[in-house]
């Protein structure tokens, strides 16, 4: 097995979007005079994973999403605030977060030596695009891809499709490893598509389900049996 092309997720395996919008929720309360506390974020958090996962499964778009998620985050926390301007300041303030995952940008270089480096993600390519550069990410990276571009989100066929289209001719599905944090749109999204599989578990929290690897920290790309020559030549 000889993987030569490798696709990355970003948020929450090469940016910390955790903590980057822990940030950008924090400003946003200060800039609206709203009183913040820290067990609001673990709300925003629940609701937000909630409402991407129905993103990945079809039943909303990532557009809707905008549109409702910080109505839906006020109403359970008893927040009288409009969510559409909120949401506004909130991306606003995310497109410049850059809050790298440990050992994000010394695997990419080191990797891109010998593997192209692809960046897939269901969020917007714009925001994407900044925050990868802020990070001082970006120079390690060959190709983005995105749902926006695709038409459709992880894991679905079609994104993963998508990608094909952008790789170098003679890339086979073989040749190909997804690395993220996501079961569902990384780990089962990938595994459908053909493709060899390692979730990044950072907390010890996610279901190791159809994972081909499994890490807890992007510095065991390195250290474990997945950098050997067999698996990365």
């Amino acid at each position: 097995m000889e993987i030569t092309t490798l696709f990355w997720d970003v948020d929450n395996t090469l940016l910390d979007f955790t903590e980057g919008s822990r940030r950008c929720m924090m400003a946003g309360f200060a800039a609206f005079g709203l009183s913040y506390q820290e067990e609001m974020f673990p709300v925003f958090r629940r609701l937000n994973d909630e409402l991407w996962h129905r993103v990945e499964r079809g039943e909303l778009t990532r557009e809707h999403l905008f549109e409702i998620r910080w109505n839906t985050v006020f109403a359970a926390l008893g927040i009288h605030f409009d969510g559409p301007t909120f949401e506004a300041f909130f991306r606003k303030e995310l497109h410049e977060s850059a809050v790298p995952i440990d050992g994000a940008e010394e695997m990419l270089r080191l990797l891109h030596q010998r593997h192209c480096n692809v960046i897939t993600s269901n969020a917007v390519r714009a925001q994407q695009v900044n925050r990868l550069k802020k990070a001082g990410l970006l120079p390690h990276i060959d190709l983005i891809a995105t749902s926006e571009e695709a038409g459709a989100a992880k894991p679905k066929k079609e994104f993963f499709d998508y990608c094909m289209t952008l790789l170098p001719a003679g890339t086979k599905k073989e040749n190909i490893l997804i690395i993220g944090d996501n079961p569902a749109a990384d780990i089962a999204g990938g595994s459908a598509y053909g493709i060899h599989t390692c979730l990044l578990d950072r907390d010890g929290t996610l279901s190791h389900a159809g994972a081909d690897f499994v890490i807890r920290s992007l510095w065991e790309l390195k250290e474990s049996g997945i950098m050997n020559q067999e698996l990365l030549s």
